[in-house]
């Protein structure tokens, strides 16, 4: 009711209408592999089965509310009962409240639900249809990856404090959890507090060091939970605190870093010094470019890629490497093969995008999505688009066109599945095999297909004003 935060929301539009969601806005980053071909086409569906999870009131519902749960089972959002609100989760109403917070959220586990709420002037944190105690502004909640603890900031009178497992913190004159807030194994907890407009970085309800500011969102702890990093600000500029630790001073360290390696023994961001960026690793500056985006390392650790600017063209940078050029990188398509010897990423050059694959590229389309990768790390499939025709690239040969096609998802094994739509027909392609067709059907940006195992998986579908689970064996 303060602040928004980045919660996994899907408005009714993206949810259930735009199905082509995995398509390259301009300007960041890559992704990669090196594949042999699959079989196709030797799919059969045995059984489909579906559950009624939900009813729609098109006349009463928010559509900008509506959450689907992480496991695609579950969804949630916000109806209007005569002049208050109720939350609708699989079909069961919560409240009614005189106001609902915007952002529902699920836990990690998809077993819990937490929002805000207000009834008779007073405003709370729900959870599981709970109502928490009441203060005058409770922040979004946050969940532990673990699912099993919540924590949020509240204000009451002119002090703000964190909750955390319903307990209470010290007073500060503003507190900052995030959805980062958690360490990876959920037993530690990091937030940024404002002290007499200083910022300083509580950890486990310990304050560090005093700073002219910190970067909420650069609050990063590593995989292994043992360290922790974020960007502070002293006078005018700029630095880097691991573990207490300072770098520097500089003129500026750019959003989305620092970023640890997966094994946690490296850390990388970005820094601004004069009017030239330079990455920086283990405090070691590499090349300075016109512009550096998005960074990445690879799955062992041993190697870093980000994409740079230089003469108003990008590259990727490999280990320090500059790669070719192009005018422009798809954001957040910069990403490692599983082996992490290759590179791959989506790239524009006149008028066309490509898909790059270590030393190959493969194109040109109008728009194209970001790869994915099977779990073995031997497939690759993304979204190509050329004029009015839409269809998926498995294995670098193109699939059969349609109008609208979603995000491909692999099976644990390797078997390809996305939603696609055409004329008013929406349905899965499974191991290149139409489904069942309906109205709609929900996509989030997991894909909207999710396999159970190799031989299932599940989806959720409109028919009406009826939201069902829909559940496909195949062999």
């Amino acid at each position: 009711m303060k602040r928004n935060s980045k919660l996994p929301v899907f408005t009714f539009l993206s949810a259930m209408f735009v199905i082509a969601c995995g398509l390259s806005p301009q300007v960041t980053a890559s992704q990669t592999a090196s594949v042999t071909p699959i079989t196709a086409n030797t799919t059969s569906v045995n059984s489909v089965s579906e559950t009624l999870v939900a009813e729609i009131d098109f006349s009463l519902w928010q559509p900008d509310t509506l959450t689907i749960s992480p496991d695609g089972r579950r969804v949630a959002f916000v109806v209007q009962q005569g002049q208050q609100y109720v939350v609708n989760v699989d079909g069961k109403l919560e409240g009614p409240y005189d106001n609902i917070g915007t952002s529902l959220v699920f836990s990690p586990d998809s077993q819990h639900l937490a929002y805000t709420a207000a009834l008779d002037n007073q405003a709370f944190v729900v959870v599981d249809g709970k109502p928490g105690k009441a203060y005058d502004t409770p922040d979004n909640p946050h969940f532990s990856p673990d699912s099993q603890r919540i924590a949020y900031s509240a204000k009451q009178g002119s002090h703000w404090f964190a909750v955390i497992d319903g307990q209470e913190g010290k007073n500060y004159d503003d507190v900052y959890v995030t959805d980062s807030s958690f360490s990876p194994d959920s037993q530690h907890i990091a937030y940024r507090v404002v002290i007499n407009n200083k910022h300083v970085l509580t950890v486990d309800g310990a304050e560090r060091q005093l700073y002219d500011g910190i970067d909420a969102q650069s609050i990063l702890y590593s995989k292994d939970s043992q360290h922790i990093a974020y960007a502070a600000q002293n006078g005018d500029q700029w630095l880097v605190v691991v573990d207490d630790k300072e770098s520097q001073l500089y003129e500026g360290i750019a959003g989305n870093t620092p970023l640890f390696s997966p094994d946690g023994q490296h850390l990388a961001y970005i820094v601004k010094q004069g009017d030239k960026f330079m990455m920086v690793k283990d405090e070691e500056k590499e090349t300075p470019y016109d512009g550096v985006l998005l960074a990445t390392f690879s799955p062992d650790s041993q190697h870093l890629a980000y994409a740079a600017r230089d003469n108003n063209l990008w590259f990727v940078v490999v280990d320090g490497k500059a790669g070719n050029l192009y005018e422009n990188l798809g954001e957040g398509s910069l990403q490692f093969t599983a082996d992490s010897q290759h590179i791959t990423y989506t790239a524009f050059r006149d008028n066309q995008w490509f898909v790059a694959m270590g030393t190959k590229e493969e194109g040109p389309y109008d728009e194209v999505g970001i790869p994915v990768f099977s779990p073995d790390g031997g497939h690759t499939a993304y979204v190509g688009v050329v004029g009015n025709s839409q269809f998926v690239v498995l294995d670098g040969q193109r699939q059969e066109s349609y109008d609208l096609v979603g995000k491909p998802v692999f099976g644990p094994e390797g078997r390809l599945a996305y939603v696609a739509r055409s004329g008013d027909e929406r349905f899965v392609i499974v191991g290149g095999r139409k489904g069942k067709s309906y109205e709609f059907i929900l996509n989030t940006d997991k894909g909207g297909v999710y396999f159970d195992s190799e031989n299932s998986f599940h989806y959720l579908a409109l028919r009406g004003n009826k939201i069902y689970l829909i559940e496909e064996a195949i062999q």
